[in-house]
């Protein structure tokens, strides 16, 4: 565990919670997760670049936020609201 790793790790906590709480406002139109799934999708495609450098500095930050922000994406549906019935 490096110290980039855990400010990578401070990152990819900020950039879920921006999620979570994007989606839980516009829980009912389905563009919040197109929105946020190429928004993740852009940031796994620029930071999992990273993961394939030779620098190991660059290759943990690379692998750091581009498994952070795949978990974030994966977990970001469970913050929808429930349906009132």
């Amino acid at each position: 565990m490096q110290l980039l790793t855990v400010l990578t790790l401070l990152l990819v906590l900020g950039m879920g919670v921006d999620y979570a709480i994007f989606f839980q406002a516009r829980h009912s139109d389905n563009r919040a997760f197109v929105a946020i799934t190429v928004a993740a999708s852009l940031t796994i495609l620029s930071f999992g670049l990273l993961a394939f450098s030779s620098t190991p500095a660059l290759h943990a930050l690379g692998l750091a936020t581009t498994l952070g922000i795949g978990l974030t994406w994966l977990l970001t549906p469970l913050f929808r609201p429930k349906d009132k019935e």
